[in-house]
């Protein structure tokens, strides 16, 4: 019985680690097969020396940034997990379709009146729980990058 439980639970991991490299964002949780949560060491295990590394946010974030995969992890310095992650890859997208690449127009038909909207020069940040939008207006209001947060 025993042997039986521990092959059902190994089971379980393999498919959940096999099911979650997909290239799919899930807001709140996940890009592909990298978590909100994860250690630093192991976005450095998994892509090596990043192309550049910013400390924001009056120093509490780390922006560790992957020119190559077109991914910036944004690591609290506080206990060296992540805490967010942008994607300007269009090989990665929400369930429902939307990419870098989408329109505004798709964004809001498919999620909604945002819960914030932000303005900085030519962009536009648009807010939903667990994800942010950002929109480039100059561009035909076209999102130019997908950040994945914990949901609030």
């Amino acid at each position: 019985m025993k042997k039986l439980l521990l092959l059902g639970l190994f089971f379980i991991v393999v498919c959940s680690h096999i099911f979650a490299n997909d290239n799919f964002i899930v807001p709140g949780k996940r890009v592909n097969g990298y978590y909100l949560g994860m250690k630093k060491q192991q976005i450095i295990n998994s892509f090596g020396k990043p192309s550049s590394k910013e400390v924001g946010a009056g120093g509490h974030i780390l922006n560790m940034k992957y020119d190559d995969y077109g991914f910036t992890f944004n690591i609290a310095t506080a206990d060296g997990e992540v805490c967010g992650i942008d994607v300007e890859n269009t090989g990665y997208q929400t369930k429902e379709g939307i990419r870098v690449g989408s329109s505004y127009a798709d964004v809001v038909e498919t999620y909604g009146a945002p819960k914030k909207t932000s303005q900085f020069g030519p962009f536009i940040a648009v807010s939903y729980n667990g994800i942010i939008f950002k929109i480039d207006i100059s561009l035909n209001s076209t999102v130019t990058m997908i950040s994945l947060t914990y949901g609030r």
